[in-house]
């Protein structure tokens, strides 16, 4: 079974979103567990720490 032409975008396009969904929350998890608590209530949860 192959994609179609047409719905190859969009197969793409799906799967790029569902890796940013996935990928978002182990991003913050890491960088969350860099920071000390007083960086973390202090900054965004997604930046980067400042004793990186």
């Amino acid at each position: 079974m192959t994609i179609s032409s047409k719905l190859k975008p969009l197969y793409y396009i799906v799967f790029v979103c569902i890796t940013v969904i996935v990928l978002l929350p182990l991003f913050f998890v890491l960088f969350a567990s860099l920071k000390p608590a007083s960086e973390l209530a202090a900054t965004s949860p997604l930046a980067i720490p400042n004793n990186f």
